[in-house]
């Protein structure tokens, strides 16, 4: 099943390939300042592919903070966070579901995820093995 979803005037797209219908999804939360005030819901499969584009790569916007071990994309023009995507190749991705339509039906989120312990050996691998492999238009 492919997934699509976008910034919210559309600059920035990703469809999430994947076998698993939305409502099978670990949807979470983040507890770092970044993505709570941003209020952020992430997913990700680490079976499927995801592809992120940008139809003016000028206007995305790249944040990196704390390790930076990932690279925050968010457009330019409506200011929406779509995704975290890892620094190190090949790029794997977390998405964050308020960019889908409410309709697919994802789960509620689990209580968010504190890895302010994690080093940065633990954080990439634990980012290699969970997240969405993923394909950047950018």
């Amino acid at each position: 099943m492919i997934l699509r979803g976008a910034c919210h005037c559309g600059d920035l797209s990703l469809e999430l390939s994947t076998a698993r219908s939305p409502d099978a999804l670990v949807v979470r939360a983040c507890a770092c300042s970044h993505c709570e005030q941003r209020q952020a819901l992430y997913t990700a499969d680490a079976a499927g592919h995801v592809r992120i584009s940008a139809r003016d790569p000028a206007r995305v916007l790249r944040y990196r903070f704390a390790l930076e071990t990932a690279e925050f994309l968010s457009c330019g023009r409506c200011g929406c966070l779509l995704a975290a995507v890892t620094v190190e190749a090949p790029p794997r991705a977390v998405i964050n579901v308020r960019c889908f339509p409410a309709a697919l039906g994802f789960p509620k989120a689990a209580p968010a995820a504190v890895w302010d312990q994690e080093d940065r050996e633990a954080r990439v691998a634990r980012r290699r093995d969970g997240w969405t492999p993923a394909t950047l238009e950018l």
